[in-house]
């Protein structure tokens, strides 16, 4: 736990292999469209890419908006 926060709370977006450390720590990982098969080996959720609303549709996806 960490600022109050768990493990399960945690969502991050990544499109780059630069992101895969990021995915490793949180628990749910959503790959941006168009990404390498490395980071969709690690995503949850793939989504659309940003300029095609994928963050928002991401979140929309996981009932976070």
């Amino acid at each position: 736990m960490y600022l109050g926060y768990e493990r399960k709370d945690t969502v991050c977006f990544g499109d780059s292999n630069n992101d895969i450390s990021m995915f490793e720590v949180t628990d749910t990982g959503v790959a941006m469209g168009n990404v390498s098969p490395e980071i969709i080996k690690r995503a949850s959720l793939v989504t659309e890419d940003m300029f095609h609303d994928g963050i928002y549709l991401g979140l929309e996806r996981l009932g976070l908006i």
